[in-house]
């Protein structure tokens, strides 16, 4: 910062630097931060808290959600009517807030009218239970399921061009 003193570009003009305390931000464990709290009071140490917990749906109660909406929505009239008929059932209520994405593409009958798009979101649902097992890195997954993807989508659109 510059103070000037005096008339403007003067002799009197210095260069000044705050010196402010070190601070750091650091990662610790719950001890470690209780520790940190007691050995200064200066310290700021922020407990999190949340106020709802997701666990996440296993593969075969997702499998069987998948088998769910299919049927609704293929014995449904459009879009609107299967989202309506699923949300009147508790558990695909439940499945609609917590899976969006998945409820959407499940209840679209453009959607669910090929069955390789089904098959596609049950490799994304296989690929992520070997990642919290351990099985798989997140990298490898991705490479499986875009692959997987890939090879279910290549024939309809090979499809579509002959018929274009």
């Amino acid at each position: 910062m510059e103070e000037g003193r005096g008339k403007k570009g003067g002799a009197h003009s210095q260069k000044r630097e705050a010196v402010l305390p070190a601070k750091s931000v650091q990662a610790c464990t719950p001890d470690r931060l209780r520790q940190l709290a007691k050995e200064d009071p200066s310290n700021l140490v922020y407990e999190v808290k949340h106020d709802t917990t997701y666990i996440p749906w296993s593969a075969s109660d997702l499998d069987s959600v998948l088998d769910e909406l299919a049927d609704i929505t293929r014995k449904s009239s459009s879009e609107e009517k299967a989202r309506e008929t699923a949300r009147k059932d508790r558990r695909l209520n439940e499945f609609a807030d917590k899976y969006q994405v998945f409820f959407s593409k499940m209840t679209d009958p453009s959607f669910v009218a090929f069955d390789r798009n089904v098959d596609i979101l049950r490799q994304m649902i296989r690929m992520r239970e070997k990642v919290e097992t351990g099985e798989l890195s997140e990298h490898e997954a991705a490479a499986n399921t875009s692959r997987f993807a890939m090879e279910q989508l290549l024939p309809r659109m090979d499809s579509k061009r002959l018929t274009e």
